[in-house]
């Protein structure tokens, strides 16, 4: 969560314009906002209060949501194999 709040803010520096809409109006970013944003997205929950955009934090989000989903299916496969490892014994 906090690299991809690095990257949100770092990009939102490099990029002309601003790379996030905050309740309809795109705006630069505190790192609190990217920290939440970040949060928001990598756990795919998106309440549309900030939203992408730039093409740029698009792909951005679009990437840390799909990792946030990757994570959670590892999480679960090592749960189950932990606790299929716990019904051998």
């Amino acid at each position: 969560m906090i690299v991809f709040a690095c990257l949100y803010r770092l990009a939102d520096e490099a990029i002309a314009g601003p790379l996030l809409s905050f309740a309809g109006q795109p705006r630069e970013m505190t790192f609190a906002e990217a920290l939440y944003f970040s949060v928001v997205t990598l756990s795919t929950i998106g309440y549309g209060d900030v939203v992408p955009h730039a093409p740029a934090a698009r792909a951005l989000a679009s990437i840390e949501a799909i990792l946030g989903v990757l994570l959670l299916l590892f999480g679960f496969a090592e749960i189950m194999s932990a606790s299929r490892g716990r019904d051998d014994r």
